[in-house]
């Protein structure tokens, strides 16, 4: 049997990445994509759409997108599909073709899919997973989510952790950072991902807010786009701090800066001081990882899932969600952050206050911060692109023998 990879787009986000590596290591017949791309990679894209075509009828193009696989695609083929569009017209082609679906997971569907979005796509998902030969997701704790939710099948999943180039990333880590030096000139605490509700940053703009009424040296950076940056420089603004937009503003000092979706930004991340996740939910987060691999002291929330599973060298999944501050072996954990209405509760002020103390504590405390530098890298080490690439080949050697 031969093995294709299948994904929404080749532009963006991180299993577009981890897909990426794993192209370079697994002869593939196909690679195909739901949408156009604009990049060097061979690939077969299934419509005319781009990432600038609306969600709605990309989500009303499941079955179009299906056929046209399946028209594609032979009986032999393993089809092995990532983010969850793809996961589902994997599933629902196969049904046509014969083909064998193996879908990969990379978030947390419960939360990513709440509300009325959750309506539209439950039926969507449970289809998807029934029908799947295998389901690999990238942390344990997305595994049991799935089997306590949606009721899969314990046997029917795999876990294998995202993979990181610790080679690559020192070598860009490297790289000067000119015309940002100014922006370096104090000690930053940094914060890298899309700028949508499930990243938090508002979160983190409030616990910078607390964290300057004590300590005015610091400078915050984002790195990252997304439909929230009006309303995160909206938030900079009622807490009274001023911020700098690398797309359309000169640099002036300002406490809180945004400096956009970079293509290099390890070399931001390794003159930081310090990295602050703020999700409330995640998968397997990789801007959390690739700040330990550039030797950052990290701090995260305790969100569902991935965090802890980095974090922790042998980590209890009962201990996701924990409201109390956990110190585990590569870092610390911090309760999870409410959404949109849980932001002005005495609790969630409590919550802003903790996150600010333990950060302010970290950052002076020169002899801990170095201790977690050296421990976070060390830790990136297990995640390597060379220990996680055969994990791959274990799991899917049954099928290429088949």
């Amino acid at each position: 049997m031969s093995i294709s990879f299948l994904i929404n787009s080749l532009s963006g986000g991180g299993a577009e990445r981890q897909l990426s590596i794993l192209l370079n290591y697994f002869p593939h017949k196909n690679l195909y994509t739901l949408e156009k791309n604009s990049t060097d990679i061979r690939h077969t894209p299934l419509s005319w759409h781009t990432k600038k075509t609306p969600a709605l009828i990309k989500t009303f193009s499941l079955k179009y997108y299906s056929k046209k696989l399946a028209s594609l695609c032979a009986k032999d083929e393993v089809i092995v599909s990532f983010m969850t569009r793809a996961n589902a017209v994997n599933a629902i082609s196969s049904e046509e073709t014969g083909h064998i679906p193996i879908i990969c997971e990379r978030t947390n569907p419960t939360m990513e899919f709440s509300g009325l979005r959750m309506k539209i796509y439950r039926s969507i998902l449970k289809k998807t997973y029934k029908k799947a030969d295998l389901i690999i997701t990238n942390s344990k704790g997305t595994g049991q989510e799935l089997i306590n939710s949606f009721s899969v099948e314990k046997d029917k999943i795999a876990t294998i952790s995202n993979h990181i180039d610790i080679k690559m990333v020192n070598e860009m880590a490297k790289e000067e950072i000119k015309g940002y030096e100014k922006i370096f000139s104090k000690p930053v605490i940094i914060n890298a991902g899309r700028l949508t509700e499930a990243k938090g940053q508002w979160h983190l703009i409030r616990i910078f807010s607390a964290i300057r009424k004590k300590n005015k040296n610091l400078r915050l950076v984002i790195l990252g786009e997304g439909p929230l940056k009006n309303f995160l420089k909206k938030i900079c603004k009622a807490e009274d701090l001023e911020f700098f937009d690398s797309t359309q503003d000169s640099f002036k000092e300002q406490d809180v800066c945004f400096l956009g979706g970079v293509k290099n930004p390890f070399k931001f991340i390794a003159r930081s001081k310090i990295f602050v996740l703020t999700s409330l939910w995640e998968s397997f987060p990789n801007a959390l990882l690739e700040a330990m691999a550039c030797a950052v002291p990290s701090i995260s929330s305790n969100c569902l899932y991935g965090p802890l599973e980095i974090m922790s060298i042998n980590p209890e999944l009962s201990l996701y969600g924990l409201k109390e501050p956990l110190k585990e072996d590569f870092g610390i954990l911090l309760p999870p952050l409410p959404g949109w209405d849980d932001s002005n509760s005495d609790e969630y002020s409590k919550t802003i206050s903790l996150y600010s103390e333990t950060i302010l504590s970290e950052l002076e405390d020169e002899k801990q911060l170095s201790l977690y530098s050296s421990l976070s890298k060390a830790r990136a080490s297990d995640f390597d692109v060379k220990k996680i690439i055969p994990l791959w080949g274990k799991t899917l050697e049954k099928y290429e023998r088949n």
